[in-house]
């Protein structure tokens, strides 16, 4: 690591004696991290709330269900096993190893539910004729999905299998966490504007319980999103920079 990082203090003793993750980070207590996940977990029981209370999406059409699956893979992917794998190395009173496992568990679930999603609204549009990616939350969207996927590929051959050497890799780990990050909120706003979009095609008057819903909704997805990044903004101290460098060089 001094290669690398010529000042950073030793996060572990100088006897070579194993290193203690557990030491990692002073871990939020128990009733904040309760609540991040009770955040995460309303907002997908609200997503089916909404869904079960709509209409079907465009008058006459045979196939709602494959839209109905669209936002709830897509808001399950991203704001359930995204929130998740973002926090897995704050929250989660686990060795390195077992985090990391978390991490990629909750990334592929992820890739694999909004893969799914991408396909079902795809084949809605197209059985109705519908044009693909006409307006922001459709460009949002593709844009977001596309940038995951590569970040996902580039994250599991660096990271995992068959992994870079320890410096390229240290160097890559910043790289990887900030792009997490700015893909988090992309796709955020990718969900806003389309449940903005709903509301505008299938809301005529305010009111009644599918619009509270909706709104309720967009509530806390801004809400996961502002609880998921105070875990992830708090600064640092000089040691655990230093901890989180030798981490970045863990298998």
């Amino acid at each position: 690591m001094d290669a690398y990082y010529p000042n950073a203090v030793a996060p572990y003793p100088a006897n070579g004696a194993p290193y203690q993750p557990a030491k990692r980070h002073q871990y939020p207590s128990l009733l904040c991290a309760l609540f991040t996940h009770l955040v995460l977990f309303v907002t997908i029981f609200l997503c089916f709330m909404y869904i079960l209370h709509w209409e079907n999406p465009v008058t006459g059409s045979t196939d709602a269900w494959q839209f109905n699956w669209h936002p709830i893979l897509m808001v399950s992917a991203f704001v359930l096993c995204m929130g998740e794998a973002l926090m897995a190395f704050r929250l989660l009173p686990f060795d390195h190893r077992t985090q990391k496992v978390i991490h990629l568990s909750m990334q592929t679930f992820a890739l694999a539910a909004s893969s799914v999603g991408i396909y079902a609204i795809i084949a809605f549009h197209k059985s109705n004729g519908t044009p693909h990616f006409y307006n922001i939350h459709g460009l949002l969207g593709l844009i977001g999905w596309c940038l995951f996927c590569v970040q996902y590929l580039i994250g599991f051959f660096s990271f995992c299998f068959p992994r870079l050497p320890d410096g390229p890799r240290a160097k890559t780990m910043a790289y990887h966490k900030y792009i997490g990050i700015v893909l988090f909120f992309l796709l955020w706003a990718a969900m806003l504007t389309g449940l903005m979009d709903r509301e505008r095609i299938q809301f005529k008057t305010t009111g009644g319980p599918t619009y509270r819903i909706a709104n309720a909704l967009g509530c806390m997805i801004a809400l996961s999103a502002a609880v998921i990044l105070s875990h992830l903004a708090p600064p640092q101290t000089k040691e655990q920079k230093a901890v989180d460098m030798h981490e970045r060089l863990l298998p």
